[in-house]
């Protein structure tokens, strides 16, 4: 099976009277064959390090949920071979599975979940994300899905949404791949030139792209892309790698 894409999402924000997001990653998933599993990074605020759970889309698929339980045993142990802290699972959120149909609307899809939480280090993430690219080769679909994008995303709002985030991912994306620094960013003292705006919230999504990049090989991302996965779900947009 041909390696798949790695993906990461975030939310953007749509004032009001403006289009709503294209359904071009739709587009492109369209072209590919679908998944043998789907390999979810999500951020968590919680004192932890990563929560591993499975699901299946849509639920009541059987089948596809025994596959996912059998993957995750096989993901958890390579975790804790590594040293990672494995912590009880985390729900799979409705922005998640909407976002999977919109992505794959005809396919029953096995969905390993890792949120990653506050007790991982930026190493680690990055580490985490070369530890899981074998699985690339295996069929799978890599898909960082910010928590800008979750469910408590109206009500907070999103900096994914601001043109500071938006040029300081540009610029955290160029510091790591081409460098292979740890990103100034990700310290905390190096907050003052960026107005003082980065949140743990912040700090959550650059873990999660830690990885993302980690899975894509340190390679900067090839295209930009958006997803507009329904009207009870906020629009999407981010990143894409083909290979």
């Amino acid at each position: 099976m041909p390696r798949l894409p790695v993906i990461y999402l975030a939310c953007r924000d749509i004032r009001e009277g403006e289009p709503r997001a294209t359904s071009g990653l739709a587009g492109l998933c369209a072209q590919l064959p679908v998944p043998g599993c789907i390999l979810l990074l999500r951020p968590s605020l919680a004192d932890s390090g990563i929560c591993l759970s499975y699901a299946a889309v849509p639920a009541e698929h059987e089948a596809t949920l025994a596959q996912a339980n059998r993957e995750a045993l096989v993901i958890g142990n390579a975790l804790q071979r590594r040293g990672y802290p494995v912590e009880e699972p985390a729900e799979l959120g409705r922005v998640a599975r909407q976002t999977l149909r919109e992505l794959f609307p005809a396919a029953a899809l096995a969905v390993i979940q890792l949120s990653l939480g506050t007790a991982l280090s930026d190493i680690q993430s990055r580490d985490l994300g070369a530890l899981l690219r074998p699985w690339r080769d295996q069929g799978w679909l890599a898909l960082g899905l910010d928590s800008q994008a979750g469910e408590d995303a109206a009500a907070e709002g999103s900096n994914a949404a601001g043109l500071y985030w938006r040029q300081a991912l540009a610029s955290w994306i160029d510091e790591q791949v081409i460098h292979s620094g740890p990103g100034a960013l990700l310290n905390p003292q190096s907050r003052a030139p960026y107005g003082g705006w980065l949140t743990e919230r912040d700090l959550a999504s650059f873990r999660v792209l830690h990885s993302v990049i980690g899975l894509a090989g340190q390679r900067l991302p090839e295209q930009v892309v958006s997803l507009a996965p329904g009207e009870r779900c906020p629009p999407l947009s981010g990143y894409f790698w083909s290979t």
